[in-house]
């Protein structure tokens, strides 16, 4: 009904108000069509911004009725929200834009294009919350893209990096007043890649500043974080103080002194959580692999012999204590970090030393459940004591105990991956001293009702295989297999027979990769294709590896 004569101020409310009210009966896109119009049609204005908001809630309806397949409303929203970030760039309209378009592309895991929005605009609240969200997405991606490679290659170092980029921005602007549970993840996230990127200064900072770090906070204001929250604080300024240890940034004594202090905090923490024993016992699981990996990453000897001494001389205090997750921490920490120093044999006598005082430890742990029935909580938790006895008994060299104490716990479940995994593991180590152990690494062995109790790796590979959530224990268990295989071959007398030995362990690769050319990842394909070399050189082959096999 208008004219060109007519008050264009009248015809833009009409409109405006048209795109309002089918917002309010539920047509979205109509209302986003009418909205866009009028943003377009008035750059720059008061009056294109309001509209510009209408448009953005149609598109939040529309994002919210859209379930999984958002990519038809998505389409749309992009250019939408580039003009939006081009005309009215300092808006909260346009922060909440790039931050929608961010948290889309963080769920596909476009890194690029969460990148690209949230540098299209200020920080802000609206998008300071996208920050640390990309920031630990990256985090996650990090870890998982370095657990498959197996180590910091070129590009698990960039996805470091951007995640460093994004948490530093995210939590820039922290103090002990905006602490909350969220930043706190961020922070710990954060200073963890510090540590990674050998920045460990930085990361001593962002937790024990003066003025706003993390632990200074804790310690200031109790309740600034959740239990859980402040429990994984702890775990981290551990790992904080360690890689100081490492780096020379603080002496032993310093170390020791903070790491104890940490370990006294999470044990007030989960004594006065509900729940928080639990929350405990799988925090110093995490832990107990994080020091065991610093002490792995450790190639100087006098470096390593330090961060050893210090962390065995805390773990032996807390093993003192009458709680159970603590000495079972305890325990378990000496006999991973034992295992990582009979890695070299300039640690074999530490090591021993290590071993034996965390089977004294796990032995205390199960006669007081014996006298005490109950005191292990969760009560499943005592199988996991029985599996770190054993593992220490390996360690110590004493693997018929060891193997018996396993065979026991199969007796009751043999469905146990992991107890079938480590029972397979002693079994090959147990080997070098008595070759027929490799055959039962192998095939398995404690037969019972017609059938092998402990199954060996050749019955692990066959009952992983095909099963998704187990495919990491699959490659390994054809990877044992095959490096069982050879190993007992060493042993045999007879030339032919040897030889014949030999090539069924080639042939448990070769099949593997021709079934499975990825072979689980690169790290694990780089350790079957170095076997299959030694294999090949063995049978007076070229060492050519995996190329020539795929081709074959």
């Amino acid at each position: 009904m208008f004219n060109a004569e007519d008050d264009r101020d009248q015809l833009f409310e009409a409109r405006f108000r048209v795109a309002f009210l089918l917002l309010k009966l539920q047509r979205a896109w109509d209302a986003m069509v009418v909205g866009d119009f009028l943003a377009r049609t008035n750059p720059g204005t008061e009056r294109g911004l309001r509209a510009a908001a209408v448009t953005l809630a149609s598109f939040s309806t529309l994002l919210n009725d859209a379930g999984d397949d958002k990519s038809s409303v998505t389409s749309q929203l992009e250019p939408f929200a580039e003009y939006l970030v081009a005309t009215w760039p300092q808006s909260s309209e346009a922060a909440a834009a790039a931050a929608a378009l961010a948290q889309l592309s963080i769920i596909d895991k476009d890194w690029e294009k969460a990148e690209k929005y949230l540098n299209l605009v200020p920080s802000s609240n609206e998008t300071a919350s996208k920050r640390r969200d990309l920031g630990i997405s990256l985090y996650v991606e990090y870890l998982q893209a370095k657990r498959l490679a197996g180590e910091e290659t070129e590009a698990v170092g960039q996805l470091r990096e951007r995640a460093i980029k994004w948490l530093e921005l995210a939590t820039a602007e922290v103090g002990p007043d905006s602490f909350d549970s969220s930043t706190i993840d961020a922070v710990n996230a954060l200073s963890r890649l510090l540590i990674a990127g050998q920045r460990i200064e930085d990361a001593a900072k962002l937790l024990f500043d003066d003025t706003r770090g993390l632990i200074k906070t804790l310690e200031a204001k109790p309740g600034v974080a959740e239990p859980r929250t402040a429990m994984d604080a702890y775990r981290t300024a551990i790992q904080v103080s360690a890689a100081q240890l490492v780096a020379g940034g603080i002496d032993s004594d310093v170390a020791v002194s903070q790491m104890q202090t940490y370990v006294a905090k999470l044990q007030e923490l989960a004594q006065a959580t509900a729940g928080g024993e639990e929350v405990l016992g799988g925090i110093f699981l995490a832990l107990a692999k994080d020091l065991k990996e610093k002490l792995a990453e450790t190639k100087d000897v006098a470096k390593r012999n330090r961060l050893a001494d210090a962390v065995l001389l805390v773990v032996g205090e807390a093993g003192k204590s009458e709680s159970f997750n603590t000495q079972y921490w305890a325990a378990s920490t000496k006999t991973e970090i034992a295992k990582e120093l009979a890695s070299d044999p300039s640690g074999r006598e530490k090591a021993n030393k290590a071993f034996a005082e965390g089977a004294a430890i796990l032995t205390r742990i199960l006669a007081k459940e014996e006298s005490t029935p109950g005191w292990i909580q969760p009560a499943a938790a005592k199988t996991q004591v029985r599996i770190s006895l054993s593992r220490a008994q390996s360690g110590m060299g004493d693997h018929q105990s060891a193997v018996l104490g396993l065979g026991e716990i199969l007796d009751e479940n043999n469905g146990l991956l992991d107890v079938q995994i480590e029972a397979a593991e002693i079994l090959t180590a147990w080997g070098a001293k008595s070759p027929p152990r490799y055959r039962d690494a192998i095939m398995g062995g404690r037969r019972k009702a017609g059938s092998n109790v402990i199954w060996g790796w050749g019955k692990i590979a066959q009952m992983t295989n095909n099963q998704p959530n187990f495919s990491e224990q699959f490659y390994d268990a054809r990877y044992q297999l095959a490096k069982s295989r050879f190993l007992f071959a060493k042993t045999i007398a007879n030339a032919e027979q040897r030889t014949d030995e030999i090539r069924r362990a080639e042939k448990d690769i070769t099949s593997t990769a021709a079934l499975y050319p990825e072979l689980g990842g690169e790290a694990k394909k780089k350790e079957f294709d170095a076997l299959l070399r030694i294999i090949q050189k063995e049978l007076g082959q070229p060492a050519t590896g995996l190329a020539a096999a795929n081709k074959k």
